[in-house]
């Protein structure tokens, strides 16, 4: 195979950084949806209260801000986010690693290989075989 061009703790500090991004991108989806949630409670609060003068935007709007800013360090503007399944998380790793890879002109290879399909020949021979007697056929 001969020896690798890549250092060990070059590997581990990109997996590391890898590894912290796609955290700060699964907490930032917590704190999002967080705040979804609490406008809706705010907004409730202030019909239930005081219908005719409203308020519930005002600590929406300094929360929003602060949303806003986590979204664009995290996926820049516009951004685009990829739906969140099973295998988001080392999709997002992959991703980060392959970024952190091509910063340094390096090229990624994913630890999980692809898997094969194993395709087995058919026999010609084979498919005329038959398992059971001529005979006994109605």
């Amino acid at each position: 195979m001969g020896s690798s061009k890549y250092r060990k703790e070059d590997i581990d500090s990109d997996y590391v950084k890898a590894q912290k991004r796609v955290k700060s991108k699964k907490a930032f989806q917590k704190h999002f949806s967080v705040y979804l949630v609490m406008s809706s409670f705010f907004f409730l609060l202030n019909q239930l209260t005081s219908p005719h003068h409203l308020w519930f935007y005002w600590p929406m709007l300094g929360w929003g801000i602060a949303i806003a800013m986590q979204y664009s360090q995290l996926y820049g503007i516009p951004g685009i986010i990829d739906p969140v399944d099973e295998d988001w998380e080392r999709r997002e790793m992959e991703a980060e690693l392959r970024k952190i890879k091509a910063a340094k002109g390096e090229s990624f290879v994913a630890e999980k290989p692809i898997e094969k399909l194993e395709l087995k020949s058919i026999d010609p021979l084979k498919q005329k075989e038959t398992r059971w007697d001529e005979n006994e056929l109605v």
